[in-house]
């Protein structure tokens, strides 16, 4: 692909060149697909280097920050990860027939079934300990419907298989998620694709072409940088089956129901202006649910670097990013836990607002809100942390309708006279007055659980929050990094208010039908988790991790477990 922005006939040649083998990849072997990925994994590992040097530098990261080692995690880790973990499922229905569940299913009460996820293998279980992950499929989805759809389109004959083009628009702000949702359309669903980058991104393009050199080179990818008027044209191509976007609700709409007038009236009646489909992951204003419990000072401590990771990683810019959180006003820790976390706040560096248009984002919240704390010193091109704290739940519902997409947080005082009741009430808040469907954080004292009442709320609110992705004790996000859960927002029909999107990337298991992902953690792990933003080492830790993840040998652990250790 030539380094200038491609034509219309640059984009026709990329469209036409992947739909010539739509045909041939459903026909690849397992064995064939097998070598792809190993083959990726070596790639992608011997680029890493200038995967992270690339990313850094777009957003102006210090290479000896410990910020560094986000992008070690949020671009060749999990790009390695999920490589590794779709080759072990594919070696596993080679083998076996179906997908190797890292436990059995289980049936709930009221039927549900779930499927065990996490962790994946004995390595997991080591770097991971405590941590689990769980799956619940859709209702009216039983066992044998589990056990007779798990492994998808590998279940069919490879002659039967009809295959497809796919056009994936990638994100602007996490490096892997273009590879990953690349990843996914062709060895999940079986469509060849043509990836558009962000612009945004661009810069990255000759390190994803080495890192997925084979499938270029067999004609099943082509990645093209191009403008929106270009875009337009590529996603409206008449050889496209289906649209992939991360992106904003607003694009969203303007792919399925146009712009104008027309497209008011198609939305309002529920009528896409096309049959294709089209799978999107439109972000979310993420809340984080404090349980009341009985916490030490240590615990408030903690806790308070946890919150603090969900707001300050990548300067804010997560879809994930926790922007409500949401306590109990009568809790005897709640001003000790602000106060940590301001602390925290203070002693982070400021971050480079990379983000188109998050310095108008915030400076309109600031006005808006004028006792907004600004946390941290400053620096050209940087924005400090935001929290408004205090804010009653009317204010915060307001203020919840839209994804700022700049680091600035709410923390709302929920009125509640235990903490059953509390729960019951921040689910309601969550699931009713919120925007968004795609991830939420709740965080649980064990000494809490104690208590029936409140080990009871718990469980009701994993059932009832309506969410991709529930994490207990450990941020959302952690769901999307460790890449064998499904990953999207929690299912609805409705086209005319999109939320969070609709279907499910990675779910590296191959499960059909899911409905979302429950993740489970320690009150407090134990060492520091490495993407914590206070981690001292994180750099070398992400960095160590990424190696054993492309070549998981028992000698890479020491240096591994030696840097997570001393964070």
């Amino acid at each position: 692909m030539p380094r200038s922005e491609p034509s219309r006939l640059v984009l026709d040649r990329a469209v036409g060149d992947v739909a010539s083998h739509c045909h041939a990849w459903p026909k690849e072997d397992l064995t064939s697909r097998i070598a792809m990925l190993d083959r990726m994994i070596g790639a992608t590992h011997a680029v890493a280097a200038d995967w992270v040097e690339t990313e850094c530098g777009r957003k102006r990261i210090a290479v000896d920050s410990p910020a560094v080692g986000e992008e070690w995690f949020a671009g060749p880790l999990i790009v390695i990860r999920h490589l590794r973990l779709l080759r072990d499922t594919l070696r596993s229905i080679a083998r076996h027939g179906q997908p190797h569940l890292p436990g059995s299913l289980q049936v709930l009460p009221d039927g549900t079934v779930v499927a065990p996820v996490f962790p994946t293998d004995p390595f997991d279980r080591l770097l991971f300990m405590g941590i689990t992950g769980e799956v619940r499929m859709l209702p009216g989805v039983g066992v044998e419907d589990v056990q007779t759809t798990i492994g998808g389109i590998y279940r069919a004959a490879p002659e039967q298989r009809q295959g497809g083009v796919a056009v994936v628009l990638g994100a602007g702000n996490i490096s892997a998620i273009p590879a990953c949702d690349v990843l996914t359309k062709l060895f999940v669903e079986d469509q060849v694709v043509v990836l558009k980058l962000s612009p945004l991104m661009n810069d990255l393009a000759p390190v994803l072409e080495s890192a997925m050199g084979v499938l270029i080179e067999d004609g099943y990818l082509r990645i093209v940088r191009c403008k929106a008027r270009e875009a337009r044209q590529l996603v409206a191509h008449d050889l496209v089956d289906s649209l992939h976007l991360t992106g904003s609700a607003a694009t969203y709409d303007a792919l399925v129901f146009g712009t104008g007038a027309a497209a008011a009236r198609r939305k309002q009646a529920g009528t896409p202006r096309s049959r294709r489909p089209v799978t999107a992951e439109l972000g979310n204003v993420t809340p984080l649910v404090i349980v009341p419990g009985p916490w030490s000072d240590s615990d408030v401590a903690y806790q308070a670097e946890h919150v603090a990771t969900g707001m300050a990683n990548n300067a804010g810019f997560n879809c994930v990013t926790t922007r409500a959180v949401l306590t109990q006003r009568s809790w005897d820790r709640r001003e000790d836990l602000l106060d940590a976390l301001r602390s925290v706040l203070r002693r982070l560096p400021n971050r480079d607002a990379y983000y188109p248009g998050a310095r108008e984002r915030f400076a309109a919240m600031v006005e808006s809100h004028p006792r907004a704390e600004l946390l941290g010193g400053g620096g050209s091109g940087t924005l400090p942390w935001g929290l408004l704290a205090g804010i009653d739940l009317e204010t915060a519902a307001g203020m919840s309708q839209v994804e700022t997409f700049a680091p600035m947080t709410i923390e709302a005082a929920v009125d509640a006279p235990s903490p059953a009741e509390f729960l019951d009430r921040a689910v309601e808040f969550c699931n009713e007055r919120m925007w968004g469907t795609l991830g939420i954080t709740l965080v649980v004292h064990p000494r809490s659980l104690a208590d029936p009442d409140t080990a009871c709320a718990l469980e009701r609110a994993v059932e009832d929050l309506r969410y991709g992705t529930v994490a207990v004790n450990i941020w959302v996000a952690s769901a999307f990094g460790l890449v064998s859960p499904p990953w999207g927002a929690f299912p609805f029909d409705d086209l005319t208010d999109i939320q969070s999107g609709r279907g499910f990337v990675h779910n590296t298991y191959l499960l059909d039908r899911p409905q979302k992902t429950i993740m489970r953690a320690p009150f407090r792990s134990y060492p520091k988790p490495a993407w914590f933003v206070t981690h001292r080492r994180s750099r070398e830790a992400l960095a160590a991790a990424t190696h054993v993840n492309a070549t998981p040998a028992p000698r890479l652990l020491p240096g591994l477990l030696a840097s997570a250790t001393r964070g």
